[in-house]
């Protein structure tokens, strides 16, 4: 199912980031290749040299960071993108994707991805439960 799909992992900065690393990890063992985009919250937490050993590829943190004069690297990421996973999805990046502010590497990306995208939340019960988050999932 996932076997040379191009699977782009946004992993946002929350206790649960370390958990994203073995995600990577299983990602490419059932034959996805993986890119990740991280914000600055996230790599507090893990690295993004953890992240570039894992899958191979060039961390996408900075926003203005351009590798390539050919192509601007959030929309090249979003197109290349098959299938975006948001792990761990922080109520911040979820507010974020619902609200269309784009204004990191993470949610200007997303907001150019046209394919199907799996959030999976991870934040304090609390946080969870707050009418905004409950919105904002909506």
């Amino acid at each position: 199912m996932l076997e040379n799909r191009n699977v782009t992992v946004f992993v946002t900065g929350g206790i649960a980031v370390y958990k994203a690393a073995d995600l990577v990890r299983k990602f490419i063992k059932a034959g996805a290749n993986v890119k990740v985009a991280m914000t600055r919250s996230a790599a507090e937490f893990v690295t993004p040299l953890t992240f570039q050993v894992l899958s191979k590829h060039h961390v996408y943190i900075d926003t203005f960071d351009e590798k390539e004069a050919a192509s601007v690297s959030h929309i090249h990421l979003a197109d290349w993108t098959e299938l975006a996973v948001i792990a761990p999805a922080t109520a911040n990046i979820i507010a974020k994707m619902a609200n269309g502010i784009a204004d990191d590497m993470v949610s200007t990306t997303l907001m150019a991805v046209t394919a199907p995208r799996l959030v999976v939340p991870a934040m304090n019960q609390n946080m969870l439960e707050n009418p905004a988050t409950v919105r904002n999932i909506d």
